[in-house]
């Protein structure tokens, strides 16, 4: 710990402290909170926006599971920051932030536009983002892959696009996978989309795959034989898109 306090950028220094808090023991979990609040003191001296936010959204992510309350501060401290404009980087990262309340406590993101009560023009603006990430994580509940027949809607994109985000929320520790499900239906469902629409449903499905089947045996078993249809799939286009090719300049 003493060789990290050490590290120039301030940035940097509080990533390596809150890496080195995450590695520690149950044991020393006094020692681990410690060091969380001494990297989250520092996030205030970085001069970047973006690098301040991306240190908030770490920080969150490795205590969520030991230190709820720790969490929350930290995302309150990354919401009122993101809150200070109404620039589009500003807006994405406010999404991103309720999206990760949702991640620890389902009623946590109606308590963050609380931070502004003395300013209603702009508690009113925040309800309005909670309230459209809501309605997403609604949305998401409701998208089961064993029971929801995803070629039957009429607005096909909706699932491809709801894949994508449930995807980014797997892949932030904020989604946890659905082990449970044999995705039989979401498989022929995904057979009815075109390309742009079935990479995300598949690149979903794939690594909701390597959640449920983990291992390399496993990978072997279960996630390989995909990426081997996939190439051959590939390679088979390829070649006929050569010989029409070659056929049509004869």
């Amino acid at each position: 710990m003493e060789e990290a306090r050490k590290i120039p950028n301030v940035s940097d220094r509080s990533f390596v402290i809150a890496t080195l808090a995450e590695l520690m023991p149950v044991s020393l979990q006094k020692e681990r909170n410690e060091a969380f609040e001494e990297s989250l003191s520092l996030i205030s001296d970085i001069p970047s926006f973006s690098d301040k936010m991306t240190r908030y959204e770490y920080l969150i992510n490795i205590s969520k599971r030991t230190n709820k309350v720790f969490a929350k501060k930290c995302l309150k401290m990354a919401f009122v920051l993101s809150s200070h404009e109404e620039s589009e980087e500003h807006y994405s990262y406010r999404l991103s932030l309720i999206d990760a309340a949702y991640g620890i406590d389902e009623d946590f993101p109606d308590a963050l536009s609380t931070v502004y009560n003395d300013d209603p023009a702009r508690k009113a603006i925040l309800e309005k983002n909670i309230i459209k990430k809501k309605k997403e994580a609604e949305e998401k509940k409701k998208f089961d892959p064993e029971v929801e027949d995803i070629a039957s809607t009429p607005d096909q994109d909706k699932y491809a696009d709801l894949a994508w985000q449930m995807l980014g929320k797997l892949n932030a520790g904020n989604h946890p996978p659905v082990k449970s499900s044999s995705y039989g239906f979401f498989l022929k469902g995904v057979a009815g989309y075109d390309y742009e629409g079935m990479y995300p449903l598949l690149s979903y499905y794939i690594h909701m795959l390597g959640s449920k089947y983990q291992g390399r045996n496993n990978s072997q078993k279960y996630i390989r034989p995909i990426f081997n249809v996939l190439h051959l799939c590939t390679t088979s286009f390829s070649k006929i898109y050569k010989l029409e090719v070659r056929d049509k300049y004869k």
